[in-house]
């Protein structure tokens, strides 16, 4: 095989100071304890695999930082935290496994692709200075500082796909896509997005099971100026059961409570 496989069972790798490669096509296999640390000094970093069984992952390349090419295993696995810079290039497509407590950070001159496969992904900021940012993940996409400082900047444009969480659970995602860029979400349960900088330029916002909540330092508008549907939003299911359920109490003599429903002697 060619490029550079560092194993650390019980230790770092780069702790203190980067370790410093020069891959020129090769890729990159790193196992590590503790934390992980890599400063690719000249052209492409590409990743086979990249772990940190009990610490942080910290990449640094002169060029793109992209995946080797096997789409079903995690590109990255971080158990404290995910911090990479592409200086002059892109980051991506790169899948990650990140604890429940790992927070991500990324920043690209170019666009930057990440997906985390299991569980949430916690945004501490994401950054494509001069390209899209594409995030997907198993779970939700949330502000993972809880903040409002911005989570993800993406001058050309901004892409969130949940599959089955929210994009924004708890507050809004804080987001700052450039002047004419659009904004793309879906997710399974709530969108809540909070376009700190001028217009929020709408390309396609849903929930499939949820609601959508948007706010804007500027206008919230329709990028593509179609007839279709901009915003696509389900009702909230627990507000519509409860309904139900007084509806059923206001002619049956019996009342939901919680252990189950008892009879209700205002009927008798």
């Amino acid at each position: 095989s060619t490029g550079a496989d560092l194993a650390a069972s019980s230790g770092g790798i780069g702790i203190g100071a980067a370790i410093e490669t020069a891959l020129n096509g090769g890729s990159l296999k790193v196992a590590a304890g503790l934390t992980v640390n890599i400063d690719n000094k000249t052209g492409v970093m590409t990743v086979d695999s990249i772990t940190s069984s009990g610490g942080s992952v910290i990449l640094r390349s002169a060029g793109d930082i992209a995946d080797a090419g096997d789409s079903t295993v995690a590109d990255i696995t971080a158990t404290t935290g995910l911090d990479i810079t592409s200086s002059s290039g892109a980051i991506g497509a790169l899948d990650l496994e990140m604890s429940s407590a790992s927070r991500v950070r990324a920043t690209a001159l170019s666009n930057v692709r990440l997906r985390e496969l299991t569980g949430t992904m916690l945004v501490e900021r994401v950054e494509a200075t001069a390209g899209r940012v594409i995030l997907t993940s198993d779970g939700g996409i949330v502000d993972g500082l809880g903040t409002a400082a911005v989570d993800v900047l993406g001058t050309a444009g901004i892409e969130l796909r949940s599959a089955n969480g929210a994009i924004g659970e708890v507050g809004n995602l804080e987001i700052d896509a450039g002047p004419g860029a659009s904004v793309f979400a879906q997710a399974r349960l709530r969108v809540a997005l909070n376009e700190v900088s001028g217009d929020l330029r709408v390309d396609s916002l849903t929930s499939t099971h949820a609601g959508v909540s948007l706010t804007a330092s500027g206008g919230i508008v329709d990028h593509a100026g179609t007839d279709g549907a901009d915003i696509t939003a389900a009702a909230d299911r627990r507000h519509a059961r409860h309904t139900l359920l007084r509806r059923l109490e206001a002619v049956l003599p019996y009342a939901h409570t919680a252990a189950g429903w008892r009879h209700n002697c205002d009927m008798c």
